[in-house]
């Protein structure tokens, strides 16, 4: 089904993030690569993507991040990003985000709103401590 779709919004003009190989739970880590990551990072610092990214010192805690996700997704049968995806990530950041753009939860978390970082870091931590 998901085949389907693709090639319908495809030929709509419409770009999917669905992947060749129709791995949907991979696409979901590597999504979770640059949420779980850039969005509480950005919120700590009060810095938008653009200046997290131009930073050295807080572009290097965000690889960290990143690659500690990726080494999660090992943990999960079908699932493992690859090699270099959080510097795919990163390099995917760079070159689509235009300065002042920040995360939702960075956004929230500025504002005062109730954001959802604590559910998106905190459902790696927990998934991290079955693992072992």
């Amino acid at each position: 089904r998901t085949a389907r779709l693709r090639a319908i919004l495809n030929e709509a003009g419409v770009t999917t993030p669905i992947p060749e190989d129709e791995n949907m739970q991979r696409e979901l880590w590597r999504k979770a690569v640059m949420m779980c990551s850039m969005g509480p990072l950005c919120a700590v610092a009060r810095a938008d993507i653009y200046t997290v990214t131009a930073t050295p010192t807080t572009l290097e805690m965000l690889r960290a991040a990143m690659n500690e996700v990726c080494e999660l997704s090992k943990h999960f049968e079908g699932c493992y990003v690859g090699d270099g995806q959080a510097d795919k990530t990163i390099g995917y950041l760079i070159s689509k985000v235009s300065p002042g753009g920040a995360p939702s939860t960075c956004r929230d978390i500025i504002c005062g709103r109730p954001s959802e970082v604590r559910e998106l870091s905190g459902t790696l931590v927990k998934l991290a401590k079955e693992k072992g």
